[in-house]
């Protein structure tokens, strides 16, 4: 039976068991029942969960709750502590105690390995063993010796009733009654300091241990046991007797137990103890007790050995039959549905089988397994791979024993939307196969991720038997730009899911055949040789990734320390939200690809996330709409059937259609727009009615209700919604009584855009309270009404909320991020950006005429970083303040600096902003590595800026930049000889560079020439023209690239008119022979001018640019497309043999072309290496569209382009297509290309 999603994987050495949880209805929390645990594990001493102990849950006065619990740990797997040792039976023996009654005056304790049960009244039972006669019975003496004897187990662990009615009262309201035995040996003697008893109980047996040491007794010890007595009554029935039970009693201690072999064991070290203890009366019972079960020992222990080899073969022929009908059945799923009827037939018998077999198992047994519904991923074949004589202990470094609980507890972890806001599977793959263990040391550019898309039985149509199988996201995947600190941080994650994708698993929904029988590469893009030759050898490269990770493992186990160079890789099995954050730091990407492996979030209908390829996607469509909801959704706003997600904007619809809330109650997110006449408590009871777990209410304002916000309080403690946004005029915490703040544990998600003021006492006195009710909130956004109270929420805010992730506040259009772990704050960000919810705050928000105070905001940073020195990412906006006047608070000694002087942070990022507009100006970027500084710089004011400005900072940081981008008139002479005086002085480690040459003189271009001289690393150099002095402008790229032209990388030219851009691309240094590593040409022109038509030079000039190897005539085939005669080209190669390299990236922006000059541009693109290609705001049309799909399918392989930007023109502004042939196919050659301009058109 597959793991249920709300139930909690244990584990103990090699036994895994899914236990289901109970809903306890007072709290709304699911729990763990001790008892529950004990049926699978006994003798369960404490449950830990990375090292640290599960305390038992407490009420207020932290007693523990009745009966035993333990709180829900979704996606994680428990280990369960036994302490046990192992006789010669293999079954373990323990100290630990099962309570039944603890005493209410009694003190809790929450973090003890095992609750205190020492001077309490304990009452317990064991099962009779009865062992059959005959090998023909033993399935079923199986079968009912283990039912029975979990059976009993239950009774052993229910608490006594305090009320004496013998029964207890369980989590979910069941009374379930407690056994008592049938007769007894009883004594009963005062209880004296040293009868400390401790009582373990195992599937057979009692073992009882005094406290007292293990000495021999003292020759006087008949003085000692008459001076100090023990027993005053004692009564003894026969023991002998078959089902009896041997019943001792010693003060408020009685035990029960039965003849048997291990019974007899037990009573001899019982004996022992008794003798030390000076108990004469306990001494004589277990005699007369041994002295009768002597005889039947030799006879028992014969027999259950037989029983034991005969047990033993029945489960291998089992466990046989049952993997050749697994066999039979993936055949059967893989060659399609046959009979509608057999799977379930199939499935029937499998739970049958499997039912029986978990009978079959001893709670105790170590190789105890709970099988999944779908076939799971096959330890043995794991375990193969073991080393024989390797230790098999839970705290090896070695991650082959639990590889299969880690997969586990990944597949079966689900999410809600606001939690997962990142793919969670993915594999890393090397870009060369070498043997195990080969990798040595990782390097940049040596690995690349691949997202996995997480289709599974929530993405198949309905009426289809065969599963969708999990695989590689349709994308070129991303390289990992710090592979020692990613692997460090990932690797054990990343090996369970390679061991995932190997040996394949069928868990939670979720489908993966053996990587020898899976489809995990098909769909994968091959328009590259890297593509494909992953797609080739899959089986090889992840085996060399399990290879490398078992390697950096194994360095971990020998205690190598980092200035060995190995990696320690950290015990992460499960990503919690900020490791997923963080996930996107260590990957390269294109800053327009942040569709993480183009895969799109999709919600279950349990309102969960998984991420899915786009045909995974459109499968998953639940066709669940009903007419209502569609009619609603047009009349009243507007309905998303995938994100199930309704948004109703008219607030006619909470007079006429709110009573007909039932069409809602499949509704994951409502966004509704009220008016101060719409009644609060209406939608209050709807929402709690319904099934809406994210709810946003816009436009509410104030009224002249009394506590009229008291309905919100409703929403907020109802156990269904944990997500509420409210955008109101009021003040929430100013408007509730104290009554209706109520506990809300369901609440993950909660934003207030209404004013809070600090300094109201009351105010803030209700913010706790209601913090303090949303023990599980991860996300807290609220609007402060002045910007001083900025420490003060923060100081309430994140001590209380012990879960909290990210904390936003805002103050006019200022606002303050907080990323948080473990109630410290970890990324700081105070900027002036763009409004974040425009839209959802123009409704109410009237416009605020406040300003930052900014030396204000750098003082709230300081004080903010003197209470959380772990921070270890800032990021700052400005205006006025200058750069390093930011740095030297965010980086000062006495707070991030250690006493080595390596700085603790490891990212500052600044950006200004020009205006109220908050267009970006200046973006500087620094990392802070244990190598250095590294320090990326975008300038782009297209004001005039004064230089001295930026004095400070390139004189301390200069030698750090690596990206330097500055555009139009803030790059002039003072800037020119700041830069070459910071590079002379400290050195360069530019690697990117970019400049505008319209403001330089010939002092500047020198100082420019001699940074780049200087600058041995430079792999990118960007020439920028702006048309700001054209005749300047020329002349210093035309002296510029006389020097440097072999380098130049990029070219940029905005705002050119025809006469200007002739000028310009005439010049020698222009020519494309002139500019071999050229791939990124971007024209950004005057859309409204025909300014290009008919100009021969710049179409020319063009051809040359997009061509490697240009044609000598237009092909007849896009003649007869356009309908022209062939235009004859010029040869652009000249004499020379030099080549160039193939454009990547390539923008036309505006301007107009006559239908000729479009044919011979488009003929002559070479879509080899081109990535990019935008022709927005040009004239371009359909029947062009024909001949660029014929150019693209001219390529060997599949076409690497990724955007094709149509923004602006023709086919933008057409409301259908007919024939959607050309798209189709364009798809088929270039699988991965994003249509930009056209997506209303539907085409994909």
């Amino acid at each position: 039976m597959a793991t249920p999603e709300d139930a909690q994987v244990f584990r103990h050495g090699h036994t895994t068991a899914a236990i289901s949880t109970r809903l306890d209805n007072k709290t709304g929390q699911r729990i763990v029942l001790w008892a529950d645990i004990w049926q699978i594990f006994a003798n369960t001493k404490a449950i830990l969960n990375g090292g640290k102990t599960v305390p038992l849950l407490t009420d207020d006065n932290l007693k523990y709750l009745c009966p035993w619990r333990i709180a829900h740990h979704p996606g994680v797997v428990l280990e369960v502590y036994i302490n046990a040792s192992k006789d010669n039976h293999g079954i373990p023996k323990d100290d630990a105690v099962v309570p039944t009654e603890v005493s209410s005056q009694e003190p809790a304790s929450q973090d003890c390995l095992s609750p205190p049960f020492a001077g309490k009244s304990l009452h317990m039972e064991l099962s009779t063993l009865s062992l059959p006669e005959t090998a023909d019975s033993l399935e079923d003496h199986v079968q009912t010796s283990r039912t029975n004897t979990f059976a009993d187990n239950e009774s052993v662990l229910k608490p006594e009733d305090h009320s004496g009615n013998g029964k207890v009262d369980s989590a979910d309201g069941i009374d379930e009654p407690l056994q008592k035995p049938s007769s007894a040996v009883e004594f009963e003697a005062p209880v004296g300091p040293s009868d400390h008893v401790e009582v373990s109980q195992t599937a057979t047996s009692i073992d009882v241990e005094s406290s007292l040491p293990r000495e021999d007794p003292p020759s006087s010890s008949t003085d000692s046991r008459i001076n100090n007595p023990r027993i005053n009554k004692l009564r003894i029935n026969n023991p002998s007797t078959t089902g009896e039970m041997l019943v001792i009693q010693s003060g408020s201690m009685t035990i029960y137990t039965q003849p048997s072999i291990l019974a007899y064991h037990q009573l001899h070290n019982s004996y022992i103890e008794a003798l030390r203890a000076g108990r004469d009366e306990v001494v004589t019972a277990i005699e007369c007790a041994m002295d009768e079960l002597h005889e039947k020992l030799k006879v028992e222990m014969d027999h259950i050995s037989d029983v034991q080899d005969q047990i033993s073969k029945a489960r291998k022929a089992k466990t046989d039959a049952n993997n050749a009908q697994q066999e039979l059945d993936d055949k059967r799923v893989e060659q399609g549905p046959v009979d509608m009827l057999q799977p379930r037939r199939v499935e029937s018998q499998r739970e049958q089988d499997q039912q029986q077999e978990l009978r079959e198992e001893t709670p105790n047994s170590i190789h105890t397994q709970v099988k999944t519904e779908d076939k799971p991923l096959q330890k043995h074949g794991l375990e193969q791979e073991r080393e024989p004589g390797q230790e098999q202990n839970q705290d090896s470094l070695d991650p082959l024993p639990s590889i299969y609980d880690n997969i586990l507890a990944v597949v079966t972890q689900n999410y809600e939307l606001h939690e997962y806001p990142y793919p969670r599977l993915f594999i890393v793959l090397p870009k060369e196969v070498h043997g195990p263990n080969k990798i040595l040391k990782p390097v940049v550019g040596q690995f690349r991720l691949y997202f996995l898309c997480e289709c599974g039985t929530h993405t198949m149509p309905e009426g289809r038997i065969a599963p969708h199988q999990i695989h590689l996201a349709k994308h070129q995947g991303y390289d990992v730009v710090r592979p020692t600190e990613f692997f460090e941080r990932y690797g054990r994650y990343v090996l369970a899911q390679l061991y995932m994708v190997k040996y394949g698993i069928r868990a939670a929904g979720l489908v993966v055949l053996p990587l020898s029988n899976s489809k995990i590469v098909e769909g994968l893009d091959t328009t590259d040789e890297h593509r494909d030759y992953v797609k080739k050898n899959i089986d090889s490269l992840v085996d060399d990734s399990i290879g490398f990770l078992q390697g950096a493992i194994a360095g971990s186990s020998k205690g190598v320390t980092a200035n060995d160079n190995s990696m320690r890789l950290d015990r992460m099995t499960i990503m919690e939200n900020g490791e997923r954050r963080q996930l996107e730091w260590y990957l390269r990407a294109r800053s327009d690809d942040r569709g993480f492996g183009r895969l799109y979030r999709i919600i279950t209908p349990k309102s969960h996330v998984k991420w899915t390829c786009m045909d995974h996607y459109h499968a998953s469509d639940p066709g669940w709409a009903s007419d209502q909801l569609t009619k609603i959704g047009i009349a009243y706003g507007s309905f998303k059937e995938h994100m199930r997600e309704a948004r109703l904007h008219n607030s006619a619809w909470f007079t006429t259609e709110s009573r007909n809330w039932k069409g809602f109650r499949r509704i994951h997110k409502l966004v509704i727009t009220l008016s101060p006449e719409n009644n609060l408590g209406y939608l209050a009871q709807d929402a709690t009615n319904g099934n809406t777990v994210e709810l946003a209410i816009e436009g509410f304002g104030r009224t002249s209700a009394t506590y009229m916000y008291n309905p919100i309080m409703e929403v907020i403690s109802n156990g269904r919604t944990q997500s509420l946004r409210l955008l109101s005029s009021g003040s929430l915490t100013m408007e509730i009584d104290s009554g209706s703040i109520k506990m809300a544990p369901k609440m993950r998600v909660l934003e207030l855009q209404s004013p809070l003021d600090a300094e109201n006492k009351n105010g803030m006195s209700y913010l706790g309270k209601i913090l303090a009710c949303c023990p599980n909130l991860v996300y807290l956004g609220l609007r402060l009404k002045e910007q001083v109270s900025l420490v003060k929420v923060m100081a309430i805010a994140i001590p209380t909320l012990k879960k909290l992730e990210l904390l936003e506040l805002y103050y006019d259009l200022f606002y303050t991020t907080a990323h948080v772990s473990d109630s410290q704050i970890k990324v700081l960000q105070m900027n002036l950006p763009f409004i974040k919810h425009q839209d959802f705050e123009s409704k109410v928000l009237p416009k605020y005429s406040q300003t930052l105070n900014e030396p204000l905001a750098l003082d709230q940073m300081v004080e903010i970083l003197r209470e959380s020195p772990s921070i270890d990412d800032i990021r700052f906006g400005y205006q006025d303040l200058k750069p390093l006047e930011i740095i030297n608070v965010s980086t000062r000694q006495t707070v991030l600096f250690g006493s080595n002087g390596a700085t603790l942070l490891r990212k500052l990022r600044l950006f200004s902003v020009q205006d109220r507009l908050h267009t970006p100006c200046t973006r500087i970027d620094m990392d802070f590595t244990p190598a250095g500084v590294r320090t990326e710089i975008e300038i782009s004011q297209w004001e005039d800026t004064d230089c001295t400005v930026y004095t400070g900072f390139f004189h301390s940081y200069g030698s750090t930049i690596r990206t330097l981008e500055i555009v139009n008139k803030t790059f002039d002479d003072g800037f020119a000889r700041l830069l070459d005086k910071s590079t002379e002085d400290n050195g360069s480690t530019l690697k990117s560079l970019g400049l505008s040459v319209g403001c330089l003189s010939p002092v500047g271009l020198k100082c420019v020439d001699r940074v780049i001289k200087r600058s041995k690393d430079l792999e990118h150099f960007g020439l920028i023209c702006t048309a700001s002095d054209i005749q300047l402008e020329i002349e210093n790229a035309q002296w510029l690239l006389g020097q440097h032209a072999r380098a130049l990388t990029s070219l940029v030219l905005i705002g050119y008119g025809p006469n200007a851009l002739t000028k310009l691309i005439e010049q020698d240094a222009l020519s494309r022979r002139s500019l071999p590593s050229l791939v990124d040409v971007r024209l950004n022109l005057d859309e409204a001018t025909n300014l290009l038509r008919g100009s021969q030079t710049f179409v020319q000039w063009l051809v040359e640019m997009v061509s490697v190897q240009p044609s000598k005539t237009l092909s007849s085939s896009a003649s007869s497309i356009l309908d022209t005669t062939p235009i004859e080209c010029p040869d652009i190669s000249g004499s020379g043999t030099e080549t160039w390299q193939p454009l990547s990236r390539l923008c036309v922006n505006g301007g107009r072309l006559h239908k000729e000059e479009w044919v011979r541009i488009l003929e002559a693109i070479d879509f080899s290496k081109l990535k990019d290609l935008s022709l927005k705001n040009t004239n371009f049309e359909l029947e062009y569209f024909h001949l660029l799909v014929k150019s693209i399918e001219r390529v060997d392989s599949m076409a690497p382009l990724e955007i094709l930007d149509l923004s602006g023109t023709a086919l933008s502004k057409e409301e259908t297509v007919a024939d959607k042939t050309l798209f189709e196919a364009l798809r088929e050659k270039a699988p991965v290309v994003k249509m930009i301009g056209i997506e209303h058109l539907g085409i994909w």
